[in-house]
């Protein structure tokens, strides 16, 4: 590792090349022009680019190199070569449509796969080619030349129609040097820029998105009002999940680059808060995704816009629990490129889509449900000294992470609770198979919201938003004999629930409905010259600028506070061109971000995964200018990486390795934002875009058509739930439903009241249903002809026993479109369990004791059947201290009672009754490892955290064998027995 980095590198330079004095191709100065007077490149001649509202003579190339820095090597779309409108000869036309004579050719699809390699032309489909690029080839039409090794062998008759083989590729047109756009300010006031060409922004849009907010007119102020809703996330199974690069699975309709889902378990929800006070008006959206974007606010505003004919763009806070196992494809960066291995999936316009609908839908629910309220909140600074909940995952930079927690308790005016927020860092790491879930952030929201309905008999909608989780990592994992991904997101819950609930029954009677709202917003522009890098200033170990930024750079850590990496030594495993193809990345040349307050409370939302010191320090000056208290949300509103000081990004890790443009971009945000806090608290919040457009891109419809279902098999059963089922155990239910397209089957559970079954409801009046850990679902069909479902369902020590239904609603496609569908299973004799586990039995003259243990959650040993290893099968945790697979302790608190009953070789049995199992330690437990067809069975012992009972006994009648029986029963009636017989001497 380097010496420390010199701060001379921080140093602007007069010199540093300005984009914006070539107006990016296209753009009007408001001068006279001697040539002919333009606004976009593709306006002037061949050989001419549009520079400062004039075409001026422009350089011929062959390749962007040539252009650099800060323009590209392009055709002219003029009269006999492509338009803007038509399709670039190299560029997909959307999903295996290609392009030939600058037309998207639907009658000529190839039906290939997204990923089609080849070695040879005999890997490819009828009507293709192998083109070999380096060790891999590609799958491509016959008669058209993309490569330029290939076009360089080729006549230009080989190219389709009047194409000519120009710089390795069919094309109308020589090509020339456009200056790119890096910025909006670059493009004519209509235009946007996108990928480095200014591009016209929808007019409705733009006039929709930029018309005063929603609360323009609200002038007087008066007592609160908070609207809730909580709406569920229409998503297709087998779509991609977002946060780890290369994740496998099976290939879908719904993935590309990465591999799809297969499964469900919590269900993702959208959960929004609107707040109102007459004077501002404020939407807090929980949405169920890895990361907020400034394309997603703006589409959902739009949404909100058709609905209601008001502007709440500037009025939505966005915040993500950021698990890496919600469902991806929603970020529109380099959709053409198809670079969503890196972690977040191809872009896909349907599943971006379905998320900004879904957060519509829930923002206008809550406006509906706006009702007087109070609304209070209050602050642990040390949640979790223990780290039973988080930990510091980056040690490196010597920095303690952030560990608040932060409440907002929303009331009815009677003081009857309604809504919560949950404010802490988290990460969602723990999954990273094929089912989509909400991974540890769900493991707090699901068992929290959960306890507080049981608890206080109100429906309380409860959301988590994340904190300052960039340098956190989910903890649950503290027994050391191991525990499954699945128990350590609900330990995750367990954990934190006492925190919470301290927390919130601290502000019981404390609301208030006089309450100051207030939000400001800010997009700033980010580039070499916003960052201050000169020439020369944050380059390769060439010398060559990082022109549009850097990826993976500064990867190894350094545990040396006092080394640093150096610029030019960075380690950068390469550009950002060498992503874009040489264009400037609209998501990174641009920034959003906003600060709110609710009271003396302050809200500030930042673009990312900020670290822990750096979320404090600008939190810090919200303070210092004169709010009680801020708080961050993270993965909000926008999204640029990882956020940290430039002494943590020199220090080198996984985190900083993830920026785009080094060690200034987090500290110029954070500069940015301590800009606006005493004019904030001063004069109020305003909104300031810097002439930045919200991001916007044109619609593609690449929606998967759902195949059809027969209305006679809509809802059939395939395999029906068991008759009989005790606490702790299983049943599955399978049936023909849906594509997944129009299909995510909702699951709700009926009990037998005399003749007629009812919903089984919380103290809350909430139908139980799968939006918790009881239930998982699977789509076991193949997307075409077989539209199979599966749902498991299991419960714990204390679900009420009873005559139980599984119930099903779903759609299904026909020809007139999507139709619903319903299940209802077998009616399952559902009891208390008989298999409590009785362990260690000792008989001696003057005493007997055992061990009592709860039985394993569901396992693959079935008590006969073959199986090669014990592994738990079941998803609800039971108990956080042993394995699921495994015994685990009752309660020591002299809860379980057991009954001893002894027979001397003669008279009358002795009779214990209500002995308390009251002792703890650990005991050996032997249990079944394995099992082989014939019947072998391979054991093996463990020592296990156990609960027991020891008494004296008073039976001893001289030598000889004595019979004993014990009973146990817990607090819930499940019980277990065991006999065993002692010869005692």
């Amino acid at each position: 590792m380097v010496k420390r980095f010199s701060p001379a590198l921080f140093v602007f330079c007069a010199s540093l090349v300005v984009f914006s004095a070539c107006k990016g191709g296209g753009g009007n100065d408001g001068g006279s022009c001697s040539t002919e007077a333009c606004n976009y490149y593709h306006e002037c001649p061949n050989n001419q680019d549009c520079v400062s509202g004039c075409c001026q003579p422009s350089i011929r190339c062959l390749q962007d190199s040539v252009c650099k820095p800060g323009g590209a090597c392009l055709a002219n779309p003029g009269p006999g070569c492509l338009t803007l409108a038509e399709c670039n000869p190299v560029t997909e036309c959307g999903k295996l449509v290609p392009c030939v004579e600058g037309k998207c050719r639907e009658d000529l699809s190839l039906d290939l796969p997204c990923n089609n390699t080849c070695q040879n032309n005999s890997d490819c489909p009828s009507g293709t080619h192998c083109r070999l690029d380096g060790s891999e080839g590609k799958c491509v039409m016959d008669g058209l030349c993309t490569a330029k090794a290939e076009c360089a062998d080729l006549p230009h008759a080989d190219c389709v129609g009047e194409w000519k083989c120009l710089d390795g590729r069919c094309d109308y047109c020589e090509r020339r040097c456009v200056k790119l756009c890096l910025h909006d300010t670059d493009c004519p006031a209509e235009a946007s820029c996108i990928g480095g060409l200014c591009e016209k922004y929808p007019a409705d849009v733009f006039a929709a998105l930029t018309a005063p907010p929603v609360d323009h007119d609200f002038t007087e102020k008066k007592p609160l009002r908070v609207g809730i809703a909580d709406v569920p996330l229409q998503f297709p199974v087998g779509i991609s999940m977002a946060g780890y690069g290369a994740r496998v699975g099976p290939k879908t309709p719904y993935s590309c680059t990465l591999g799809g889902s297969d499964s469900m378990w919590d269900r993702p929800r959208v959960k929004a808060f609107v707040f109102d006070n007459g004077k501002k008006r404020i939407a807090i959206v929980k949405m169920p995704i890895g990361w907020s974007d400034d394309f997603l606010a703006s589409h959902i505003a739009w949404r909100l816009h058709q609905a209601t004919q008001e502007n709440y763009l500037d009025r939505l806070i966005l915040s993500a629990p950021h698990s890496h196992s919600h469902p991806g494809r929603f970020w529109n960066v380099l959709r053409e490129k198809k670079i969503g291995v890196f972690g977040h999936g191809d872009f896909n316009f349907e599943m971006f889509g379905r998320h900004t609908q879904a957060a519509a839908d829930a923002v206008l629910a809550a406006i509906a449900d706006l009702r007087p309220a109070k609304v209070s909140w209050a602050l642990n600074p040390a949640m979790d000294p223990e780290r039973k909940v988080h930990r510091d995952r980056r040690g490196s930079d010597f920095n303690p992470i952030d560990d608040s927690l932060v409440l907002i308790r929303i009331d009815d005016m009677d003081g009857h609770p309604r809504g919560l927020l949950v404010n802490f860092a988290l990460h969602g790491t723990h999954l990273d198979g094929t089912t989509v879930s909400q991974d540890a952030p769900g493991g707090v929201e699901v068992i929290a919201q959960q306890n507080l309905q049981e608890l206080t008999g109100y429906p309380i909608t409860l959301a988590f938003i994340s904190g300052t989780s960039g340098d956190v990592s989910p903890a649950g994992d503290d027994s050391p004999l191991g525990s499954d991904d699945w128990g350590k997101i609900q330990e995750v819950g367990v954990q934190s629930w006492p925190k919470i609930l301290a927390l919130y029954q601290s502000l019981e009677g404390q609301g208030t409905s006089d309450v100051e709202l207030d939000m400001g917003v800010r997009r700033v522009p980010v580039g070499r010259e916003q960052l201050g890098y000169g020439p020369g200033v944050f380059r390769d170990e060439q010398g060559n600028d990082y022109e549009y930024g850097a990826f993976s750079c500064v990867g190894m850590d350094d545990d040396d506070p006092n080394t640093k990496y150096q610029d030019g030594a960075l380690g950068c495993i390469f550009s950002a061109d060498a992503l874009s193809g040489g264009r400037p990345v609209r998501q990174f040349t641009m920034a959003r971000f906003s600060i709110a307050r609710i009271g003396n409370l302050g809200l500030v939302s930042l673009p990312g995964e900020p670290l822990g010191k750096y979320s404090r320090d600008i939190c810090q000056k919200f303070m210092d200018a004169g709010i009680e208290y801020a708080t961050t949300f993270g993965y909000s509103q926008d999204h640029h990486f990882y956020l940290m000081d430039a002494d943590s990004w020199l220090q080198g890790g996984y985190e900083p390795s993830m920026q785009i443009w080094g060690w200034a971009e987090a500290d110029y945000y954070a500069t940015k934002m301590k800009e606006m806090f005493a004019g904030f608290m001063s004069q109020g919040g305003t909104v300031d875009n810097a002439n930045l457009k919200p991001s916007w891109f044109e619609w593609i419809n690449d929606t998967v058509t759902p195949t059809t279902t027969s209305a006679a098999d809509a809802g059939k059963i395939v395999s029906d739930v068991p008759a009989t089922m005790e606490r702790f155990g299983m049943v599955r239910l399978r049936w023909i439903g849906g594509h997944p397209g129009v299909d995510l089957p909702r699951m709700t559970l009926e009990k037998k009241v005399g003749d007629v079954f009812e919903p089984v409801k919380n103290r809350a009046g909430q139908v139980y249903s799968d939006d918790g850990f009881t239930t998982m679902t699977w789509y076991r069909g193949n997307y075409q002809d077989n539209h199979t479902w599966e749902i498991s369902w299991e419960e714990g020590i204390r679900f009420p026993a009873g005559t139980y239904r599984i119930r099903i609603e779903g759609r299904y496609q026909d020809a007139q479109g999507a139709q619903p569908y319903t299940v209802l299973s077998g009616a399952i004799d559902f009891g208390v369990s008989t298999r409590l586990r009785i362990n260690g039995l000792a008989l001696d003259n003057t005493s007997v004791s055992a061990t009592v243990f709860y039985p394993p959650a569901p396992t693959t040993d079935d008590g006969h059947s073959a199986f090669s290893e014990l592994r738990a099968t079941g998803y609800l945790r039971h108990n956080g201290a042993v394995p699921a697979y495994l015994p685990w302790p009752v309660p020591a608190d002299g809860s379980v009672k057991a009954s001893v009953t002894i027979q001397p070789p003669s008279g009358d049995p002795v009779v214990l009754a209500d002995l308390p199992v009251n002792t703890s330690g650990t005991a050996n437990v032997t249990y079944v490892s394995s099992r082989t067809s014939t019947g072998e069975e391979t054991t093996r012992s463990v020592s296990l955290p156990s609960s027991g009972f020891a008494t004296d006994h008073g039976a001893y009648r001289g030598a000889g064998n004595y019979r004993v029986t014990v009973e146990v029963r817990d607090a819930f009636g499940n019980t277990g027995t065991i006999s065993q017989s002692f010869a005692l001497e």
